[in-house]
C-alpha cells in the first residue's frame, strides 16, 4: 500500500471499516437469532419430540425420522462424491484420525516458531504455481 495515493489509502481504510461494521452487524444478528430460537425453543424440547415420529392419527409429533434422514443423506452424498472422484476410503469420520503424516496441497508445516507463520502465509503459493516437474505449467 506504499505506492497508493493518500486519497486512495483513506478510501481503502474507510471501505475496510465499513466491511468490518457490516460483518459485525451480520454476526450480531446471527447470534441474536440463534439465541432467540434457543430461548423460545428449548423449554418446549422434550424427549418424545426428539425420539418420536409424527403421526396425524395418534396426534403426536416427533423429529427422529427427520434427523435420521438428514444423517442418511449426508452419508450417501459423501460416499457418492468419494466414488465419483475415485477416492479410496476405509470409512467416514467427523474427526481427524491420528497419523504419522498428513498430505495436503495447501498445508504449511508448523516447526514450532510462530514468528515465521505470518510470512509463510503471506508468501504461500500452491504447488501448481511454483513451477517445476509435475505442475500444470510444466
Amino acid at each position: 500500500m506504499e505506492g497508493l495515493s493518500r486519497k486512495r489509502r483513506v478510501w481503502n481504510r474507510g471501505m475496510r471499516w465499513l466491511m468490518h461494521i457490516g460483518a459485525g452487524i451480520t454476526c450480531a444478528l446471527l447470534l441474536f437469532l440463534i439465541g432467540y430460537i434457543f430461548y423460545r425453543g428449548v423449554p418446549h424440547l422434550t424427549w418424545s419430540l426428539v425420539s418420536g415420529k409424527t403421526s396425524y392419527l395418534k396426534n403426536t409429533i416427533g423429529i427422529l425420522p427427520n434427523i435420521l434422514n438428514t444423517l442418511y443423506i449426508i452419508a450417501v452424498s459423501m460416499r457418492a462424491w468419494l466414488s465419483r472422484w475415485a477416492i479410496p476410503y476405509d470409512g467416514l469420520t467427523a474427526e481427524k484420525p491420528p497419523a504419522v503424516a498428513y498430505i495436503d496441497d495447501r498445508a504449511i508445516c508448523f516447526d514450532g516458531d510462530a514468528g515465521k507463520l505470518l510470512s509463510q502465509i503471506k508468501h504461500f503459493r500452491p504447488w501448481y504455481q511454483r513451477g517445476g516437474a509435475g505442475t500444470r505449467d510444466a
